[in-house]
């Protein structure tokens, strides 16, 4: 699976929907602006950033987003303490995903 790469993003807000992504982590790379990710899916997500890749299973050290919700990650202003990435995939079977970034 290829990262996505949203790091020329610069007009927030932003929308993206990934369809049909499975049960290995999608990554998503973040524009340095950016200073809120939310995250959402049609079916159950898991949400990672720390210990994840792209294309592997995302087994430890996520969060759990319910179907039809969404989950919120605030980012720093400073660049220095900034993830540059973000992965999410499904618990189980596919989902489609909807990416917010906000600036």
């Amino acid at each position: 699976m290829a990262a996505i790469d949203l790091s020329a993003v610069s007009s927030f807000p932003y929308f993206l929907t990934t369809a049909s992504v499975g049960t290995n982590a999608q990554q998503y790379i973040l524009p340095d602006y950016c200073t809120q990710v939310s995250i959402g899916g049609t079916a159950a997500t898991r949400i990672a950033q720390n210990g994840a890749s792209d294309g592997a299973a995302i087994t430890a050290n996520y969060a759990f987003c319910p179907a039809d919700n969404f989950f919120e990650v605030k980012r720093p202003i400073s660049s220095i303490r900034k993830a540059g990435s973000i992965f999410a995939c499904a618990e189980t079977g596919t989902v489609t995903l909807h990416i917010v970034l906000e600036g």
